[in-house]
């Protein structure tokens, strides 16, 4: 099947001993029959379009760099999820393949309309590219004129698509306006001129309207075969396929080399992430799972940097194994990736409240930041959302510091000190739950747009943050909040 899928590949022919481009045999074939349209389809295929780019981008030098120098050693990330580099980076990694994964699929079913083998059997192709077999002739060179040419012109089509969505959106509105001006034309006699105005203004629009829509079809992906679609995709997945092996190859042993096995035109060295990093490789479910039993996140920043024992989930072989006589992309991938993926125990994501407690701290940032301060209704609300663990915790603490308050001095000094504790605990945690909200917004499908600057990663938000860790932060915020609270209800009612 291999050897079968390299000559669809290579262009291999009895009759002709030329051997095109491996990416030429994604390109429609002018002497083959016409290929349908996209049409209502352009609209999903533009938004996988835009995610590859976004995806493609994410894999260049500078923001792979700023990737691990920045948020990687953030104060977040670091204390509540983990500080071991490796590990975060296999995180990433395990996500990035699985979008790339969902983006193939949707190829793979574009490909079915298509009369390009290649095409046709993207999901044999994809799945050799995985074991790393390629062709010395296939172009996969990053950031190459050739891959950046299909990038630019994905980005055209995402976006005249973008265009054509809000335009046909405007134009059903107007519809609706015509048909109700006829409507009160039947029924108001003494407004006929005035409704004869309007409906004279809004046929000159709605023919102008109707030009750009037009318009829209002609440039967008709405008026393009699923042939050239597929295609642009295709060869961007193969590419950004091979970039994850040269950035990630150096953490996750198992990805093929496949820079290896491309021809003369990749002159590009690959990256080289860590050169001497010591490659480590867990094959051995069992093995895999008793390191997540000693899973912990790391410390704050200020205090010495200690050695946890966190365990680093690394890609098993079955990763990259795609069984062809299935004819699947996933294969035994989407499994594997949904378990590197899945929160470990003793995790908030594990407990299923990553998006309650990043809601929480969002809410107690908006009052902490308030000029004004926290209502009686605000504070009843805020504590009927926390879940029973915490409110037990934020009742013993506050009955702690009650007891204490008389010896510890006036009111004002108290909730001063406490104001400052919670800026500096919602300086480091905050963000992490506006990212958790926003990673959460940007898988929901009826939010996705078709062109999104968001670049959040799993790793950056709460469902890998040591739950433990986590609740101590939050009923820390939460009683510094009513400390604040119960010296300004006191100085309100000393007047």
């Amino acid at each position: 099947m291999a050897v079968v899928t390299m000559a669809w590949l290579s262009g291999a022919n009895k009759a002709n001993n030329s051997s095109p481009s491996t990416f030429s045999r994604f390109w429609p074939d002018k002497s083959s029959s016409p290929c349908e349209n996209l049409q209502i389809l352009s609209f999903e295929t533009a938004r996988t379009m835009s995610r590859l780019v976004g995806l493609y981008k994410f894999l260049s030098d500078g923001e792979f760099s700023e990737l691990r120098n920045g948020v990687m050693k953030s104060r977040g990330v670091s204390y509540l999820n983990s500080d071991d580099e490796r590990f975060l980076l296999n995180l990433v990694c395990a996500e990035k393949l699985e979008e790339l994964d969902c983006a193939a699929i949707t190829v793979s079913r574009l490909g079915q309309k298509c009369s390009n083998i290649g095409l046709k059997r993207f999901d044999v192709v994809f799945g050799n590219l995985k074991e790393g077999i390629t062709d010395g002739d296939m172009k996969l060179e990053y950031n190459s004129r050739y891959a950046q040419k299909i990038v630019e012109k994905m980005e055209k089509y995402v976006s005249a698509t973008s265009c054509l969505f809000a335009a046909l959106e405007v134009l059903a509105e107007m519809d609706l306006s015509e048909r109700k001006l006829k409507l009160m034309k039947l029924t108001c006699d003494h407004r006929v001129s005035q409704i004869m105005n309007n409906q004279t203004s809004l046929e000159e629009k709605l023919a102008f309207q109707r030009k750009r829509v037009k318009h829209y079809k002609e440039t967008s992906l709405w008026d393009k075969t699923f042939e050239q679609s597929a295609s642009l995709m295709a060869s961007i997945i193969c590419i950004t396929y091979t970039r994850i092996c040269e950035l990630f190859g150096s953490f996750v042993s198992c990805l093929p080399n496949i820079s290896k096995h491309c021809g003369a035109s990749n002159k590009s060295q690959p990256f080289k992430v860590h050169p001497d990093q010591e490659l480590v490789l867990v094959n051995d479910e069992k093995n895999l799972l008793s390191l997540f039993r000693g899973f912990k996140s790391g410390s704050l920043p200020k205090s010495p940097r200690r050695s946890y024992p966190i365990p680093t989930r690394f890609f098993s072989e079955k990763l990259e194994l795609v069984k062809l006589k299935e004819n699947t992309i996933l294969g035994e991938t989407g499994k594997t990736l949904k378990q590197i993926l899945s929160s470990p125990p003793n995790t908030v994501g594990d407990a299923g409240l990553a998006l309650r407690y990043a809601n929480i701290i969002i809410l107690a940032e908006r009052y902490s930041d308030s000029q004004t301060s926290v209502d009686e209704d605000g504070r009843e609300f805020m504590y009927d959302i926390l879940p029973a663990s915490l409110k037990a915790m934020v009742r013993s603490k506050l009955r702690s510091r009650w007891d204490r308050e008389e010896e510890e001095g006036d009111d004002r000094e108290l909730a001063e000190g406490w104001r400052v504790a919670v800026e500096e605990i919602l300086r480091w945690l905050a963000p992490m739950a506006h990212d958790t909200v926003q990673w959460h917004t940007d898988r929901n499908l009826e939010k996705q747009k078709f062109e999104s600057d968001s670049m959040v990663l799993k790793f950056q938000t709460l469902y890998f943050s040591d739950l433990e860790k986590t609740e101590a932060a939050v009923a820390e915020v939460l009683v510094g909040l009513s400390c604040i609270y119960r010296y300004e209800n006191r100085r309100r009612m000393s007047r």
